[in-house]
């Protein structure tokens, strides 16, 4: 191979791959149609929105009852899977390629922030190119690599408690609606299903929705087809219906009782938009700037926009914020052991409190609404005086018990009618 022809050869093998594909088209026109948390009970062909069942945002009723449940039971674990207050939670990240720059920068911003429970770990097993499909085949790849990553940290599958999952299949080439987030709905089913195998103390998954990707050309990006507009919008429907499946009981979907079969599904950050549209939220991607070259692979500057999305889910929804932030949801000297009951509950007019260490006469107590606002705040309740919640609308309260500077246990307490 003489001089010149050499040279060319080794430009071309030097030359990005991603330049010699199809590039993002910041022109290509959006679909018009409307982000899940924004269109409330407004119906998309026919189906009416928001994050959860009728077209609210947050879970509602008997769901939101367990999954604060679970929340609750969120505690340090040792390698063992039993309670530690030296242990661990796990919180690992499950996905592909932009799963995990997301995931990355939603780590960074954790570590930095004091107000994060010193006791949290992350595991970013995402991999690039990885679907849901993959993920489904419990001996593929993608599990080795998450062990090995576990033991290379020296902990265990058993400190597991907690997920983030954001994934698609990108080998399905549906965009028929509802077709295709449907079937997507049963790919999570299995997803789920796996996690709980693999990690038996998980008890809560935060499943995020895809970034717009609508600025990828249709064809010659590289991008797979399983990704392209628009299942990217479909994919949060998928959650959704996911959800919904999970809150209504469907076969497959128990999450408590004997016959558990998957943890319990929640919403993550919903990271979609109508193209460069900002939400009501606020929140914006502009393709300039946050999107890479390909119009699907987020820019440095995108991924920490979704990291900070991803953590500001995690530090202001009602279920997480119990075990993700510094609290004190447990008993100060084990944080597996609640030594205060609180009783009746469901309460209708007054509530007591006992506690098994009779050396407790006096407690301080305070209630808090699912706003983080605090409605009642008692000092010296004695063991055996009733507390009135009788000016209380009925719905969830969180009960915060402290006593003699040694234990402080957070309790659920159902005010109703």
């Amino acid at each position: 191979m003489d001089m010149m022809n050499r040279n060319i050869f080794m430009a071309f093998i030097l030359f990005p791959i991603s330049s010699l594909l199809a590039q993002k088209d910041c022109n290509l026109p959006s679909r018009g149609w409307t982000p899940l948390p924004d269109l409330g009970t407004n119906k998309f062909n026919g189906f009416s929105g928001g994050l959860y069942s009728n077209g609210k945002n947050a879970p509602q009723g008997n769901y939101l009852t367990d999954a604060m449940a679970m929340a609750m039971n969120i505690v340090p674990l040792d390698t063992t899977g039993n309670p530690s207050a030296n242990g661990t939670i796990i919180l690992a990240g499950v996905g592909a390629s932009n799963p995990r720059t997301e995931f990355e920068a939603f780590t960074s911003i954790a570590a930095v922030n004091s107000k994060v429970n010193p006791r949290i770990r992350m595991l970013n097993t995402c991999i690039g190119g990885q679907g849901v499909q993959k993920m489904n085949v419990s001996n593929d790849n993608y599990w080795i690599s998450a062990f090995k990553m576990l033991d290379s940290m020296k902990l265990s599958a058993k400190q597991v408690q907690v997920v983030w999952i954001e994934t698609d299949n990108t080998g399905n080439k549906d965009t028929g609606f509802p077709s295709a987030p449907t079937a997507l709905v049963g790919d999570l089913k299995v997803l789920l299903q796996t996690l709980k195998l693999k990690f038996p103390n998980l008890k809560l998954c935060y499943l995020s929705a895809r970034a717009y990707s609508g600025w990828a050309p249709p064809s010659g990006s590289g991008v797979g087809s399983g990704l392209l507009a628009p299942r990217d919008y479909f994919n949060g429907w998928a959650i959704k219906w996911l959800i919904d499946s999970a809150a209504q009981g469907a076969s497959g979907f128990s999450y408590k009782g004997s016959g558990v079969k998957i943890p319990l599904p929640l919403y993550g950050s919903y990271n979609w938009t109508n193209g460069n549209q900002t939400r009501k939220d606020g929140f914006s991607l502009d393709c300039n700037t946050d999107v890479g070259g390909d119009g699907l692979h987020l820019s440095a500057l995108g991924e920490q926009k979704i990291g900070q999305n991803i953590y500001n889910n995690f530090a202001t929804d009602t279920t997480a914020k119990l075990w993700f932030l510094k609290s004190n949801t447990t008993s100060i000297s084990n944080p597996a052991k609640n030594i205060f009951t609180v009783f009746p509950n469901p309460v209708k007019g007054d509530f007591k409190i006992n506690s098994t260490d009779p050396a407790i006469r006096f407690f301080q107590v305070t209630v808090t609404n699912q706003l983080g606002q605090i409605v009642m705040n008692r000092q010296n309740v004695l063991s055996s005086e009733s507390i009135s919640v009788q000016s209380l609308k009925d719905g969830l309260y969180f009960v915060l018990i402290s006593a003699n500077g040694m234990y402080e246990q957070s309790t659920i307490l159902k005010v109703a009618e």
